[in-house]
C-alpha cells in the first residue's frame, strides 16, 4: 500500500458521499467516497492510501484526461517478472511503487525517466486522520 501525507485543503459532504482534497507536497490529490473518518476537518493531518495495482503510469499527459489525480514523479527501478511489472517511483522523496501486466510496460519507461503517476479519486482511501 503507497502513504501519501498530507493536509486536508477542502471537504464537501453530500447525500452520504464526500469530496475530499488533501495537499501533499504542494499537489492536490482528490478522493471520493462514503463518509469519511469522524473528525476529518479542513487542515487535518491524513496519511492516504493508494494501492499499488491502481496506479497508472504516464510518460506525458494527454491534453484532456478525466482523472483528478496526476502527479510528478521519477522512476527509481523496474523490476520484471513473468506476468508482472513492479516500478519504483519517488515523488517529492516519497517512495511509491505501481505493479502494472508486464505488457503494459512501455518502452519509454526506464530508470531515471520522470513520469505522471495517475489514479482515479475512488482509489483512494484514508488510512489515518490527526485532526
Amino acid at each position: 500500500m503507497n502513504r501519501l501525507a498530507g493536509t486536508v485543503s477542502a471537504l464537501r459532504r453530500h447525500e452520504g458521499l464526500s469530496l475530499v482534497s488533501t495537499d501533499v507536497g504542494g499537489h492536490t490529490v482528490t478522493m471520493v467516497g462514503l463518509e469519511p473518518p469522524r473528525g476529518l476537518a479542513v487542515g487535518s493531518t491524513v496519511i492516504l492510501g493508494i494501492k499499488a495495482t491502481h496506479l497508472i503510469l504516464a510518460a506525458e499527459l494527454p491534453e484532456s484526461l478525466t482523472l483528478c489525480n496526476a502527479l510528478p514523479a521519477e522512476i527509481t527501478a523496474i523490476r520484471e517478472g513473468e506476468i508482472l511489472a513492479g516500478v519504483d517511483l519517488s515523488f517529492g522523496g516519497v517512495a511509491l511503487e505501481a505493479i502494472l501486466p508486464r505488457p503494459a510496460l512501455i518502452p519509454v519507461l526506464k530508470t531515471g525517466r520522470r513520469c505522471y503517476v495517475l489514479f482515479q479519486a475512488s482509489e483512494v482511501s484514508i488510512l489515518e486522520v490527526d485532526a
